[in-house]
């Protein structure tokens, strides 16, 4: 894999106008995939990056968010669902 690499960064750096030629007749032939792939096994891949987004709930306990739910139905005028935890 490291020969492959270093092939690969070798054409990139070394013969640009080539590249490019070649690159545009894969891309009009419509093979972005052979583009990615190439620059990826000379340069590596991007960075991808993952947004997370934290929960207003995630410091409640069980019986807190319980609760709120339960403000909530009001709020709405929901029946509460019947749960497993409920009392018979």
């Amino acid at each position: 894999m490291i020969w492959a690499r270093e092939i690969a960064k070798a054409v990139f750096e070394n013969d640009g106008p080539a590249v490019y030629r070649a690159f545009s007749k894969m891309l009009r032939k419509g093979s972005p995939y052979a583009f990615a792939v190439l620059s990826d096994r000379a340069y590596g891949k991007l960075k991808e990056r993952h947004e997370v987004e934290i929960s207003p709930y995630r410091e409640m306990t069980d019986d807190q968010i319980r609760e709120r739910i339960a403000d909530l139905e009001r709020q709405l005028g929901v029946v509460p669902a019947l749960t497993d935890d409920a009392p018979n």
